[in-house]
């Protein structure tokens, strides 16, 4: 969790942020949701437990079931309202909780609009004198898809530029208008640097279970690129995720560690594979979940199995 943090080593306390996890953050956002439940009803420890065991007040993380790094899962207020019996206000979710660029490119993300909500529209917003970000509606008239586009025409190598997908509508019994923000980056990299951001492994997924990977080879940088190939790969369709395992943990993509997901990250695109192909590229860069809670929490935070190191 991003809190806030004071430094008191100078002598005098200099405040700022910094992402802290433990039971010291866990702890208040879990009572948090358990006064949303007791203001509903009279909800015991006994009551807790049940919901606990039986997924009703969790999202399913890590190893399906109770594993001992995720416990149950992360805490769901929605479905912990729910459970005691009330009815959270219907919510906009968005496919993908930030959005990277590295070129000039596109990608599609899609909306869950549940009943009870109307009035969608989709903005974009960017900083600086060009505008790199828009969006269109993916030539379908559709609602729940948007098409995502950064254009670098113009733009100077090596920055990185922010910008922002604004959702905004309307929960019809309330009147209340509501605005979901999901975040955007552009970061042009530098052609004359040769960036390393340590050894990669590379992995086609199954795209039904990430915890399957049928296939996996690594990579290090040269001249700021992974050259990489599979071979024999038996025809399907595959997720292709790249990334750093630095805690050798057997996992990619933990926070603080380098991941890559193709075409870009949080918005991933199937590869069918039924021949012979080349030229997917795609970025990588080091995972901060500071900015997840922005896109309503419509994906949680993944983590990739490694098969071997």
């Amino acid at each position: 969790m991003l809190s806030t943090w004071g430094n008191d080593s100078s002598g005098s306390v200099q405040f700022a942020y910094s992402q802290m996890q433990g039971t010291s953050m866990a702890s208040p956002h879990v009572a948090g949701v358990f006064a949303l439940m007791e203001s509903l009803r009279d909800v015991t420890p006994s009551d807790i437990d049940s919901y606990l065991t039986n997924g009703e007040l969790t999202v399913d993380i890590g190893a399906t079931g109770r594993d001992d790094i995720y416990g149950y899962g992360l805490i769901d207020a929605a479905k912990a309202v729910t459970a005691a019996g009330g009815s959270p206000p219907p919510v906009v979710k968005a496919s993908a909780n930030n959005l990277k660029f590295t070129n000039t490119s596109s990608t599609v993300i899609s909306l869950s609009i549940p009943s009870g909500v109307s009035g969608v529209t989709v903005s974009t917003s960017a900083s600086g004198d060009v505008v790199w970000l828009s969006v269109d509606d993916n030539g379908d008239l559709d609602d729940s898809t948007y098409r995502i586009s950064a254009d670098a025409t113009g733009l100077d190598v090596g920055v990185s530029y922010p910008g922002e997908i604004t959702v905004d509508y309307v929960i019809d019994e309330s009147s209340k208008a509501v605005k979901l923000s999901i975040p955007a980056t552009l970061t042009l990299a530098d052609p004359n640097a040769k960036p390393d951001a340590g050894k990669h492994y590379i992995l086609l997924v199954n795209p039904e279970d990430i915890s399957d990977v049928p296939y996996q080879i690594s990579a290090t940088a040269s001249d700021g690129v992974y050259n990489f190939a599979f071979s024999g790969v038996e025809a399907g369709t595959y997720l292709l995720v790249a990334g750093t395992d630095l805690d050798n943990d057997g996992k990619i993509c933990d926070s603080g560690e380098a991941c890559a997901e193709y075409p870009v990250r949080n918005a991933l695109e199937t590869i069918v594979v039924n021949e012979s192909k080349s030229g997917l590229s795609f970025a990588t860069g080091f995972q901060s979940d500071i900015s997840s809670a922005g896109a309503g929490g419509s994906q949680a935070h993944k983590e990739y199995r490694l098969l071997n190191k």
